[in-house]
């Protein structure tokens, strides 16, 4: 009897999503980017990392050359979907048939990490119902993204933990709605399901799949209008017009902070250029590098943004001279000539929470963290 009764569940979820593709994403999108790294690619994302194991750059700012900020007159700044990855993953949200009701891929269990390329750990994700997201090392994460580009809805355990000024633009209750459906297991339930390596389940006699078909559109509504990286790098520059910008990062490679601004600004039209240059290198559409060293494989934002629109070589004068602190390194010492040069100096922390109240630098005038 419960086999039958799944198998009427779901297959009444599908037809549901069918009548819905036509107020969904045009059916025209492009395929799904796979890239072809190996699994241990996937593994180095590791969803449980650790970055206090990482050697640290402490107190780079020369003496005097830094100041605390009330947190009254910080921003907050989050991570967000790539507008690319949006719109290569909506065959996902149109035509994705629910299967499960939660994801397999169950954080801290290794053994479930096994997804080879973004299209088998996004599909996953889209044929389930919720897919079980937590706080890392901070309370913003990739995943939590990822499981919304992919059609699902996040499974937040704690999520009335966390504090009111740290992702602000996150659907706090849409996902608050859906996990508080009749049949969906506590978190406390999720959690013991967790302990013992079990995918949990929902309850299907008294699961409201209409209700839950609601949340998910209106979720996917919201996504689309304030989770792409296009909102967040207008929160940090948010002139219409094309701004010349300089991201100075200690961070060498591609980190997730790093990003998100630069494809959003690229995304809005503005010029952007980096010291290091290298750090953009994995980003670039036009990288033939192999990606098994990059932080998470390069999922979700490798080769993403269009090379001709990222400076070499570039000078100043700079409308905006942003200052980052990630990787858990501290803010780079802002170069004297840019900053002369500079119209803006903006200051932003995309660390985990043990690194979130950095000193900034003398210079910023203007002042975001993620981990707010």
């Amino acid at each position: 009897m419960l086999a039958m009764r799944m198998a009427r569940f779901f297959s009444m979820l599908e037809l549901l999503l069918q009548v819905q593709s036509a107020v969904l994403e045009s059916a025209d999108s492009v395929l799904l980017q796979v890239q072809s790294d190996t699994l241990f690619a996937r593994q180095s994302r590791d969803y449980d990392y650790d970055w206090t194991r990482q050697p640290k750059v402490c107190c780079s700012l020369k003496h005097g050359s830094s100041k605390n900020v009330p947190r009254e007159a910080i921003h907050s700044v989050a991570f967000a979907i790539a507008p690319e990855k949006w719109s290569n993953t909506s065959s996902l949200r149109r035509d994705g048939a629910k299967t499960t009701m939660f994801s397999p891929l169950i954080p801290g269990q290794r053994d479930t990490y096994i997804y080879h390329t973004e299209d088998a750990y996004y599909t996953q994700y889209s044929k389930a119902l919720f897919g079980i997201t937590m706080r890392k090392g901070g309370w913003d994460c990739f995943r939590h993204y990822e499981i919304i580009m992919s059609g699902s809805i996040p499974f937040f355990i704690s999520l009335e933990d966390m504090p009111n000024r740290t992702m602000t633009s996150f659907p706090r209750a849409l996902a608050a709605s859906a996990m508080a459906l009749p049949g969906v297991p506590s978190q406390a339930e999720v959690k013991e399901s967790m302990a013992k390596g079990q995918v949990p389940q929902v309850n299907l006699e008294q699961f409201d799949m209409k209700a839950y078909m609601t949340i998910r559109n209106q979720l996917m509504e919201y996504a689309a209008q304030n989770l792409l990286t296009t909102s967040m790098a207008s929160k940090v520059v948010p002139e219409k017009v094309v701004q010349k910008v300089l991201i100075h990062s200690f961070c060498p490679r591609v980190g997730y902070g790093q990003f998100v601004l630069v494809n959003g600004l690229v995304n809005n039209g503005h010029s952007v250029c980096a010291r290091p240059e290298e750090m953009l290198d994995t980003m670039r559409d036009d990288y033939m590098g192999a990606l098994h060293s990059a932080y998470g494989g390069g999922f979700s934002y490798a080769r993403t943004v269009d090379h001709t629109k990222l400076g070499r070589d570039c000078h100043g004068p700079w409308d905006y001279y942003l200052l980052l602190a990630e990787c858990d390194y501290d803010y780079p010492e802002p170069n004297n000539e840019d900053t002369r040069q500079a119209k803006t100096i903006v200051a932003i922390n995309f660390n985990d929470i043990q690194s979130a109240s950095l000193p900034v630098p003398a210079v910023a005038t203007e002042y975001f963290v993620r981990e707010l």
